[in-house]
């Protein structure tokens, strides 16, 4: 992945003629001060102009230094390396002796040592190893790390430290295959944690005393007559052959694996007996071997480094956090699997050079995330005691995978009290159990049961480390920065931004906080240091305890100092200038930032809301479109099935589809906050922004704090809200908002919608499916503002045919909450005036929805607004003040959120190149009710209004040999061309996926197709598309299939 910030551990020369004058080969005999021109080719042709100094620099095996012939010479009586001796131990690169060639001093001086210097580190954690490299001759020197793995489909940055037995002994996988293996034959063993038995209290005490002194550590089991060392060995020996074939494909001959330093990071709380057991496992398995007969320093070059100093490298080497000077002394705290570390800092100087020294004792405790899993295991158990058929391998392992891929790491505490979490079991034919969450083959478990007794009793022992630590702390403290897999957790690192945000300026967590450790090992590698200096020689404070010993609560009071999730660029106190800021995390809002960051651009995305995404991800088009597919698939199941000779006992359960559309909003969610901008590094800050002038913005965060930051440019995408009904209090329970119906708790008997557009009719179709009885109140003559007049009939009637109730030309003029919980709503002709009333157990209001500005402060900085509260912009989406663009729902145009993220792609590209265009014409609009709608360009009324001269084109689907085959026939392809031209001037399609199909008519369009184009194109078979293809050839021929 991309670095936020790069770590320059050495400086560059500029080099001399000497430098220059080198030969590419010296092994050939020719003079070092008269090489021939056909020897001075640079290596990296690929390289752009001005290259870096190795780029230019020849690069030398081993055998080219020792020379071909002298190898040949050496007796077999010689022992390694008596004729060529490393003059450091430490410096396995440099050779000397009788037959080194004096020219290559300066070449293998420091200079050449890090230039050419390869170093690989590898964490072997507990639960999960990961795997780093780096070379001043990779990209630029930037870190690396293996993210393909045998048996994944995917990218993983770590993989699971596990390895599988056979009955004999051999190992038949390892990593994420055997970590899938889940329950095994008999005789097969599935070795996990084993990393945990070199813990020193796990060295120390056998299973016996282990009882009595009441120190958890549930060290695994390992195969008959294997120990820990032989395990570690054969699973060195796989990850370390596949990650030599990975990282030699990579860089190819950027590298010598052969003389590469390893690093291996060990737990800060291991003794120097631990150390040597890793370290011998790594040497037996071949991390490191002898390169050459004369290398006597092999050994040397396998090093070890605590998991917390790593870290600390990794913290310091981002240097813009250190630009303020309060910040010069951090805690890292490194959570794995079995223990968390806490390690306390001193900034001595310049970040970049990694000066850093350890001030304070270490401490240490057994309360690693993988206590969570047995906490959840007991709690399953515990939970499932009179159901044992539910206990059974595959499902404690279904549980386990479930619990640990997402729950643990998303889950937020107080806030996820009400949610339930679902947990499949492999036998649901076994009779419900309602009282204990057991129903349809699922156990559902309330947030708030997790939290009591599965995550406060690990967190709280995780608090009060850090606040033994603190209390050894004498000096002032001034970041605590949390590493390690366990930091990714949501629910701990709230817990230590409450207790301890007024005694810490900072508390912050990288956004690759899980693999800070592997990659502060390889940069440590390619520094100048020798090692991390300790300046009081401190040992470590160990706080080993039974996970259900009591402790003591911490009442803290609020702090007032600010605390903000910095996982992308630990913002300081001290005013940040940045090239672009952008107000809104939207789909305009967080695209545009991803792009500006692509483009080079220094960014912040401020959003009030939290998670990133805005209505759309979070309230809007994401949940809507859950509801909508598990709604239709609930409906096909109960009413068409048994039409297709599938005969079913369909049950809805609500909670669990409610629980599905969460777990949808929070994939993606996450996927902007915890991936788009990490990779494209983006500063994201939760609060409210507003402006304090063109290029100076306040942002007033959750806790009460405030924070100023500067902006060269600003882009406002603050989006849109639900227009509310005058005098109608929504209360997102029986009058409620879009964001209300996404959440309703039972199914209605009777609701009401005001308003046919495309969102009372998405989620009408919602709760009509799972049996609601439907009414929508429309004040206009037709649903569907902006759609094709024939299309929106058809849609209407079928519509109707699913239930739909429609009252057209109608006027709501009051509603009233009823004592027996339901709503009458007053309604009345539009045209007649007829009065009526109409009752409902819950009315949707759905009449649009309205710029957000307020809070901006716009009028302080003369922005204008239109009569419509819509910020007034020009083509180039600027504003009426220099340095202010806008972009999205704020402005004019569709309320799309597609709309809205090529907007901010071209103001982004206008800002940076000067250069940008959105095509309006091409802008799609799609409803997911089922049969879809969609259309783009021009309707037919909006032609005949023009006085455009066009012909049209239509296609059934009933004629569509796809749509027949699925008994999805209802409605049809409708095509607008220029009667000259043939060019398709719009398009609208009512049926099956038409929010797909709609894509090649934009296509079409945006290229300026003719119909014929379109229809000379070959389209697969059978395929809904050939019915757009048909449309075409009937706008200027004659379809073929009807």
């Amino acid at each position: 992945m991309r670095r936020l910030f790069r770590l320059e551990s050495y400086r560059k020369k500029k080099p001399n003629s000497k430098e220059q004058d080198r030969p590419s080969d010296l092994s050939t005999g020719s003079s070092p001060t008269t090489p021939s021109t056909s020897q001075q080719q640079p290596i990296h042709q690929s390289f752009s102009a001005s290259p870096p100094l190795h780029s230019t620099l020849p690069r030398l095996s081993l055998s080219q230094i020792k020379g071909p012939n002298k190898a040949k010479n050496q007796t077999e009586n010689q022992q390694p390396g008596s004729q060529i001796q490393s003059p450091a131990q430490s410096d396995p690169l440099r050779w000397t002796g009788e037959d080194w060639d004096p020219a290559l001093d300066d070449y293998w001086g420091e200079r050449g040592r890090e230039l050419g210097r390869l170093v690989v580190a590898i964490d072997l954690g507990t639960t999960f190893s990961g795997v780093a490299y780096g070379s001043s001759r990779i990209q630029s020197g930037e870190n690396k790390q293996i993210v393909h793995w045998p048996g994944s489909q995917g990218t993983f940055r770590k993989i699971p430290t596990c390895i599988v037995y056979s009955p004999s002994g051999q190992v038949i996988a390892w990593g994420v295959e055997a970590e899938a293996l889940g329950v095994l034959p008999a005789g097969y063993v599935k070795c996990e944690r084993f990393i945990s038995s070199l813990q020193p209290t796990a060295m120390k005490i056998g299973p016996e005393e282990r009882e009595v002194e009441r120190i958890d550590l549930r060290l695994p089991d390992l195969p008959p007559n294997k120990t820990v060392s032989q395990v570690m060995i054969d699973y060195l020996t796989h990850l370390w052959t596949y990650a030599r074939d990975r990282i030699t494909k990579d860089i190819g001959s950027l590298g010598d694996l052969d003389t590469a330093w390893i690093f291996l990071s060990v737990p800060a709380a291991w003794n120097d007996t631990g150390h040597e057991v890793m370290k011998s496992a790594a040497i037996d398995a071949g991390l490191v071997k002898r390169s050459d007969p004369r290398d006597t320093a092999w050994r040397d070059r396998l090093k070890v480094i605590t998991e917390s100093d790593a870290a600390a490298v990794y913290c310091a080497a981002l240097t813009e956090l250190h630009r303020s000077k309060i910040l010069r002394n951090f805690i890292v705290f490194d959570g794995g699997g079995v223990g968390c570390d806490l390690t306390t800092y001193k900034l001595l100087g310049n970040p970049s050079r990694l000066d850093v020294t350890q001030v304070c004792p270490r401490s240490s405790a057994n309360c690693g995330s993988l206590f969570l899993d047995f906490g959840f295991i007991d709690l399953v158990k515990c939970r499932l005691k009179d159901h044992p058929i539910h206990l059974n391998g595959p499902s404690i392992e279904n549980y386990l995978h479930a619990f640990t891929e997402t729950d643990k790491v998303i889950y937020r505490g107080e806030q996820d009290d009400e949610t339930t979490f679902l947990f499949t079991t492999f036998n649901p034919e076994e009779p419900d159990d309602p009282a204990i969450g057991l129903i349809n083959g699922e156990l559902s478990i309330k947030g708030e049961v997790l939290r009591r007794e599965v995550f406060d009793p690990i967190i709280d022992q995780v608090l009060e480390l850090i606040e033994s630590h603190l209390s050894q702390n004498t000096i002032r403290i001034d970041a605590l920065f949390m590493v390690g897999g366990f930091s990714e957790s949501e629910y701990l690192f709230a817990r230590v931004e409450r207790q301890f945000q007024n005694r810490i300026d900072l508390i912050a967590r990288p956004g690759d906080c899980d693999v800070a450790t592997v990659q502060g090992a390889v940069r440590y590698g390619l520094s100048k240091l020798a090692s991390i200096s300790s300046a009081s020689r401190p040992e470590s404070a160990n706080l080993l305890r039974p996970l259900a010993s009591p402790l003591a609560a911490h009442n803290v009071r609020a702090g007032s100092l600010r605390i903000v999730d910095v996982r992308r660029s630990m913002a300081t106190q001290s005013k940040e200038e940045y090239d672009l800021v952008v107000l809104g995390a939207g789909p305009g809002g967080y695209v545009a930032a991803v792009k500006a960051s692509q483009l080079g651009m220094k960014t912040l995305c401020i959003d009030k809301r939290g998670p990133p995404g805005g209505t759309c991800l979070n309230v809007g088009c994401i949940p809507s479109k859950a509801l909508l597919d598990s709604s239709h698939l609930y409906h096909v199941a109960k009413h068409d099935f048994a039409k297709k000779g599938i005969e079913a006992d369909v049950k809805l359960n609500l909670p669990k589809m409610l629980a599905n559309k969460d777990a949808a909003v929070a994939a993606l969610t996450g996927g902007v906050e915890k991936y788009l901008f990490t990779k494209y590094p983006v500063t994201y800050l939760k609060g409210t922004g507003s402006f304090i002038s063109p290029t100076e913005l306040k942002v007033a965060m959750p806790d009460g704090s405030e924070q100023t930051v500067g902006a060269k440019n600003v882009l406002i995408a603050t989006g849109s809200e639900v227009t509310p009904f005058p005098g109608m209090e929504i209360d997102e329970k029986t009058i409620v908002s879009s964001t209300g119906a996404l959440n309703l708790q039972e199914v209605p008997k009777k609701m009401i919608v005001i308003g046919g557009g495309v969102i009372g009719l998405e989620l009408g179709s919602v709760w009509s499916r799972l049996g609601a009885e439907v009414t929508v109140v429309e004040f206009m003559s037709a649903i569907g503002a902006g759609m094709d007049g024939e299309v929106a009939k058809t849609f209407q009637k079928i519509l109707t045919k699913q239930g739909f109730k429609f009252k057209l030309d109608t006027k709501v003029i009051s509603a009233q909450k009823e004592d027996s919980g339901k709503v009458t709503l007053n309604v009345e002709g539009a045209k007649d005036g007829k009065k009526e009333s109409l009752e409902a157990d819950v009315v949707l209001v759905a009449i649009g929805r309205r710029p957000v500005t307020a809070g901006l402060n716009l009028e302080a900085i003369g922005v204008e607004l239109d009569n419509k509260g819509r910020i007034v912009i020009d083509d180039q989406y600027n504003t009426s003040v220099k340095g202010v663009k806008c972009i999205g729902d704020v402005t004019f145009g569709p309320m799309l959120a597609h709309k809205a993220e090529e907007e901010g792609i071209a103001a982004v590209e206008i800002i940076k190149h000067g250069h940008g265009h959105v095509n309006y014409d091409t802008i799609p609009s799609v409803v997911y009710t089922h049969p879809e709608v969609a259309w783009v360009g021009k309707n037919e009324q909006e032609l005949k209004a023009a006085g455009v001269d066009y012909k049209v084109g239509k296609f059934p689907f009933a004629a569509n040999s796809r749509a027949k085959t699925v008994n999805d026939t209802e409605g049809f392809v409708k095509i607008m061309i220029e009667k000259e031209t043939g060019r398709i001037l719009g398009s609208a399609i009512i049926g099956p996926n038409a929010g797909e199909m709609i894509a090649e008519a934009t296509l079409a369009m945006e290229y300026k197709a003719s119909a014929e184009d379109v229809a000379r194109t070959c389209h697969a078979h059978p395929t809904l598309s050939e019915a757009f293809k048909e449309a075409c050839l009937d706008s200027f021929d004659k379809p073929v299939n009807f």
